[in-house]
């Protein structure tokens, strides 16, 4: 389908200030012209959208612009004049428009008198109205309805349809204009801007003489010509758009490649790992199912379920789980027993992994005084950052699991699933309750 939008800003806005006010264009509209501000004479690809008919469906939209600068026989054989028949010599040096109608909807009955009005109004000399009926409505009783109108233009019926169905309009009312040298200009043009549109094509006076239009093509041939052009167009736009896949693949490629760990920050109450090898992780008890921690980044936190700032910290960090979900770890360690820990999951929502170790044994590594207090480690066990797990925010995570990668880059080892989640059809988080019974089961 041919664009409808003009060639530039300047265009639309000239174009649209024509349309405002009832007054005659004048000298004004002839300038815009001369300074190329509406470039003329009109066609589909010059078309504000304001201008058409946007109530007409897209397949006889697409019809309509395919015919701009086609010549079309109003003297065809498949027409049956009704009143006023033309002449070849009465249509001469005219403008002609085009106006297509059933008297089986009020609306479309009113379509060729207002049309009419329109044409009076404009001011615009030497401008014909030719009122074509569609097969819709177009039996006997046509010829009652035209001898009780007084429809004072040359009216014409298609009653098989092919004239009309070659032109790309069938039910619809639809109102085309024809400039002087027989070319359609306009086609579907809507009516609120009939006027602004006949008084700037009477005011075009193409510079170089145009040469005669072609006559328009048969319905088959511009529907096929109308599917390879748009199928052409699909293609070179689609050549022409990234894959936003891969651009998002590459572009999560540059930031890996460019990505370099946070600088260490200052600890306290605890000892600083920043640099250096991480504690173990390791539990006397997993709460939850044992992690899968190879190829991924720890983040090891110290709570405790009595600990305030450590309850109300889990939210965030069920949110920090949840979006780096395949690139780390959260493992939230408690030095109370199992039978402390476990209710608490429950109740708090916990969504990430947590185990019960009263040795202390990863906390004695870290020697922190307080808690919580957490240790990210990045895939090779390295602590790339360290203190009060609130600090720990999106984005520091995310540079930590980039640099991360780039660090392991190709020599990392191939990452193997989990029999456990490879096989389970949902996640620990959500079968959590039969996963508790199950470990109490066995217990018995």
């Amino acid at each position: 389908m041919r664009g409808i939008f003009p060639t530039s800003l300047a265009a639309a806005v000239a174009l649209a200030a024509l349309a405002v006010g009832s007054a005659p264009l004048g000298p004004p509209a002839a300038q815009a012209v001369q300074r190329g501000e509406i470039e003329l004479p009109l066609d589909a690809e010059r078309l504000p959208p304001w201008l058409l008919d946007d109530d007409l469906p897209e397949p006889v939209r697409a019809m309509l612009n395919d015919a701009v600068g086609h010549s079309v026989s109003v003297f065809d054989e498949r027409l049956e004049w009704k009143e006023n028949a033309p002449t070849p010599a009465s249509l001469e040096g005219k403008m002609i428009v085009l106006q297509t109608w059933t008297r089986m909807s009020p609306e479309a009955r009113r379509a060729p008198i207002r049309v009419q009005r329109l044409v009076e109004a404009s001011d615009v000399e030497d401008v014909v109205v030719l009122a074509v009926h569609t097969p819709e409505g177009a039996d006997g009783r046509l010829d009652d309805y035209l001898e009780r109108r007084s429809m004072d233009m040359p009216i014409a019926v298609d009653d098989e349809g092919g004239w009309l169905d070659d032109l790309g309009v069938w039910k619809e009312p639809v109102t085309i204009i024809i400039d002087r040298q027989g070319r359609i200009r306009v086609p579907g043009v809507a009516l609120n801007r009939l006027i602004v549109t006949l008084r700037a094509l009477d005011e075009a006076e193409p510079a170089e003489a145009e040469a005669e239009p072609t006559a328009l093509p048969g319905r088959a041939t511009r529907v096929e010509r109308i599917v390879e052009n748009e199928a052409d167009r699909a293609e070179r736009r689609d050549s022409t758009l990234p894959n936003p896949k891969e651009q998002e693949e590459r572009e999560r490629e540059k930031e890996i490649e460019e990505a370099e760990f946070p600088p260490h920050q200052r600890v306290r109450g605890a000892n600083d790992l920043q640099g250096r090898k991480g504690p173990p992780v390791v539990a006397q008890t997993w709460i939850t199912r044992p992690p899968n921690m190879r190829n991924k980044v720890i983040v090891l936190e110290f709570w405790a379920t009595w600990c305030g700032p450590c309850i109300a910290g889990i939210p965030h960090l069920n949110d920090l789980q949840e979006e780096f979900k395949d690139s780390v770890v959260i493992v939230g360690v408690s030095a109370e027993d199992e039978g402390t820990v476990r209710p608490a999951v429950k109740q708090h929502n916990m969504r990430y992994t947590i185990a019960s170790d009263p040795q202390r044994r990863a906390q004695k590594v870290v020697g922190n005084r307080g808690i919580p207090h957490c240790v990210v480690m990045s895939a090779d066990g390295i602590v790339r950052w360290q203190g009060h797990p609130a600090g720990l925010d999106s984005g520091t995570l995310r540079q930590i699991v980039n640099a991360s990668k780039r660090e392991m880059g190709d020599d990392a080892p191939a990452e193997e699933a989990d029999p456990a989640e490879r096989f389970d059809e949902y996640s620990w988080v959500s079968n959590y309750e039969d996963a508790t019974a199950e470990q109490d089961f066995r217990r018995r």
